[in-house]
């Protein structure tokens, strides 16, 4: 960590190998196994290297990672407490012509929905939306949407 903090970039793989079990189980066990873990580990890890110039050489680096960790585990939690699902716009899922039949339907597919939605996380949720919304996805939400398809799946009763 002293080598990354002066600047020297091949240090990069060193430090990940020996913070990325560390930092993953502590995100694993704080989330209580939430699918959000991974990522929070994931994003744990980018602000250790963004912030590696105020690495302190005379403090234990595991410890410095496992505070770091802690304290994004604390806001996702946080952030899940909060949470609220948005309604599902009804006018859009309104049947045409009143049809009885259509509407039951709707209404069915409607609490599967919700019913999914409200089973995801927050980072889920998030991804879901900007896939949904068809705005460009960056990286990290790419990576999102790999890790949500399978778990989205299962929430549907669809094979994985």
């Amino acid at each position: 960590m002293r080598r990354l903090a002066e600047g020297e970039r091949a240090a990069i793989d060193e430090v990940y190998r020996g913070l990325r079990g560390p930092v993953s189980e502590l995100c694993r066990r704080l989330l209580d196994g939430a699918p959000e873990a991974e990522d929070v580990a994931s994003e744990t890890l980018g602000e250790i290297f963004a912030r590696a110039a105020e690495f302190d050489p005379e403090r234990d680096v595991v410890a410095w990672a496992v505070t770091i960790a802690t304290w994004r585990c604390r806001t996702e939690r946080r952030r899940r407490h909060r949470a609220r699902l948005a309604p599902l716009d009804e006018a859009a899922l309104a049947p045409a012509e009143g049809n009885p039949e259509e509407a039951y339907l709707t209404r069915e597919a409607h609490a599967i929905l919700e019913s999914a939605q409200a089973q995801l996380g927050d980072l889920d949720r998030e991804a879901l939306a900007a896939v949904l919304g068809g705005a460009p996805l960056s990286a990290a939400l790419r990576k999102r949407k790999e890790r949500l398809l399978p778990r989205l799946r299962r929430l549907l009763g669809g094979a994985p």
